[in-house]
């Protein structure tokens, strides 16, 4: 890499030094009372390394809890990833673990999934400067723990992470890589921008990667304002209480689920009661996580930071705490919201 001009031996990134760039749009729909997650995830790939690639790789790191994977210790089993639709460039293509596709590879483009892994030939050649477009639909059933990095408590509160079908990372370095995920690792992301559009019954808070972007839509006029004084406060503003969650209003009333946005037919079959659509806005993140609840605590703050958008006025960041006061007492006295505060500003 130091020869190419990629790297350098201080450190810093070569004068070409690349990365590739991404952008995801997540639709997706979550029934809590089945735990059970269904959406697509359109990607936009953009091929900025010099060489030409014939194929993508990307991780299915919810397979996972899938019968008969690899993994470093114990996990439950609750099925994995299932693939529905896989698209390129708007191309149907079949899976290699079809029925009746023999044991040759048919030409590509196809997809063959191994373990956390997904190969996709994309039968042609992806230029550098070229992208591709990549549509997939997937279900699961989320794990009540997943190797300790997310899951759900009571079927009433959830943490959701590493869901959703996403790029492995071609670098300048190892090209793809595809190392396989198996419980016990960290994770190695590119950066991309994200927009998300998440289904869930009215009367749950979400919160996501990045920023709200139907708050209208979405919560009530008295949980508007509290947030607007939390954003500007240097104290600590409870948006919700396990009380007023129990009570409703603490979201906007919802509409049918025949209604719903949501491109997953979960939105319209399962769920019942009115529902709502959360819109998320991200741009060069690693990741796109989110939380749900209808019981937890919902406070929020904002840290003062340095100027970041060159007015000489100092800025300041929004932060967002959530937690269940019987489960985790100690971040009662609005705890996480204050020491997080803190931290930011410390550093």
């Amino acid at each position: 890499a130091v020869e190419r001009g990629t790297r350098t031996l201080e450190g810093r990134p070569g004068d070409d030094y690349w990365t590739d760039r991404a952008r995801y749009h997540l639709d997706a729909t979550l029934d809590p009372v089945t735990a059970r997650l269904e959406g697509r995830v359109e990607i936009v790939y953009h091929n900025r390394s010099p060489v030409a690639l014939d194929a993508v790789v990307l991780h299915l790191h919810q397979n996972l809890h899938a019968p008969g994977v690899v993994r470093n210790e114990p996990q439950q089993v609750t099925g994995g990833v299932e693939l529905g639709e896989v698209r390129v460039d708007g191309m149907l293509v079949r899976s290699f673990d079809e029925p009746g596709m023999g044991r040759a590879p048919p030409p590509p483009p196809f997809h063959i999934v191994d373990g956390t892994l997904m190969l996709l030939p994309l039968g042609r050649e992806l230029a550098s400067g070229d992208s591709v477009r990549l549509e997939i639909d997937f279900g699961q059933t989320l794990p009540q723990s997943g190797a300790g990095r997310m899951g759900w408590s009571r079927r009433e509160m959830y943490f959701v992470g590493y869901w959703y079908p996403r790029l492995a990372v071609h670098d300048d370095l190892r090209g793809w890589d595809a190392e396989p995920y198996r419980g016990t690792a960290e994770f190695y992301d590119g950066f991309a921008d994200y927009s998300a559009e998440l289904t869930l019954p009215a009367g749950w808070t979400v919160m996501a990667t990045g920023e709200l972007a139907n708050p209208g839509e979405v919560l009530s006029a008295r949980t508007r304002g509290r947030l607007e004084q939390a954003l500007e406060s240097d104290s600590v503003v409870t948006i919700a209480s396990p009380e007023e969650m129990a009570a409703g209003g603490v979201t906007a009333e919802g509409t049918p689920p025949e209604q719903a946005s949501a491109k997953s037919v979960l939105a319209r079959s399962t769920l019942e009661g009115p529902v709502l659509t959360w819109r998320f806005e991200a741009e060069q993140v690693r990741d796109f996580t989110f939380t749900a609840s209808k019981v937890q605590q919902w406070d929020a703050t904002s840290a003062r930071v340095a100027d970041r958008d060159g007015d000489g006025r100092e800025d300041r960041v929004a932060i967002h705490a959530f937690h269940r006061p019987d489960l985790a007492p100690v971040w009662a006295e609005q705890r996480a919201a204050r020491f997080t505060k803190h931290a930011i500003e410390f550093h």
